[in-house]
């Protein structure tokens, strides 16, 4: 089939071939080689020197940074990888040693997200390292274990919210940035036993009295061991 006359430089004709109507013009380049493969592609430096163009580059986003805390390292993981999806520098503690190392090595957290029913009832001391290591930190605590006295002691030290688990990763981003309202007051669904209020009780003096099982115990007005017994009951080391 006889190809169509092309006008004005390389035109492509209808039979998909480049033909000039300007003698002495090269082809432009189809960006492969004889054998059919792509050509390189070369990147030209200021200097005049070339050198080939990576196949793919990464850029690394540099944004807010979030201190998780949590000796459940799939928890933990599952959260990191949501909030990393969302734009954060997340880094990860276990416990009140790893993050005395975290916040000695990198810069201080914007927010941090806090388990307080950690081993050796480190959840407070946490609160307080990070408190103390950076103030400017939103502290939002998630836990498993949320008591109202726990919710009490949390907020005295600095936390901003107190949520109990399950929660999804938005409610606790809302949380990172804004104040819960002052009426947001969340009634449970259902009433507590008397056993319920009798561990939160229990949680409440023991947070009075340091962990101190002895005071919390003339406190409370029963023997030493007996409240070892409620305590081991209750999932507690005494």
């Amino acid at each position: 089939m006889a190809c169509r006359p092309c006008v004005g430089g390389w035109r492509p004709c209808a039979t998909r071939r480049w033909h000039s109507t300007s003698p002495g013009t090269s082809a432009p380049s189809s960006g492969r080689s004889a054998t059919g493969r792509p050509e390189p592609r070369e990147l030209r430096l200021e200097g005049g020197e070339s050198q080939d163009a990576p196949v793919t580059s990464t850029r690394s986003i540099a944004g807010p940074v979030v201190a998780l805390v949590d000796q459940d390292t799939h928890a933990m993981r599952v959260l990191g990888r949501a909030l990393e999806e969302r734009g954060y520098r997340v880094v990860r503690a276990t416990g009140l040693a790893d993050l005395e190392h975290v916040l000695a090595t990198g810069p201080p957290p914007r927010f941090a997200v806090v388990e307080t029913r950690l081993e050796g009832n480190e959840g407070h001391e946490v609160l307080r390292l990070l408190a103390a290591a950076a103030p400017k930190a939103r502290v939002v605590v998630v836990t498993n274990h949320a008591t109202l006295a726990g919710a009490v002691a949390a907020v005295r030290l600095g936390a901003v919210d107190y949520l109990a688990r399950p929660v999804d990763v938005s409610r606790i981003e809302r949380s990172m940035w804004v104040d819960p309202p002052v009426d947001d007051v969340r009634f449970p669904d259902r009433r507590l036993t008397l056993d319920e209020h009798e561990q939160e009780y229990i949680e409440y003096v023991l947070q009075r009295c340091e962990g101190n099982i002895t005071r919390a115990a003339a406190w409370l007005g029963i023997y030493r061991q007996s409240l070892q017994r409620k305590l081991k009951r209750m999932g507690r080391r005494a």
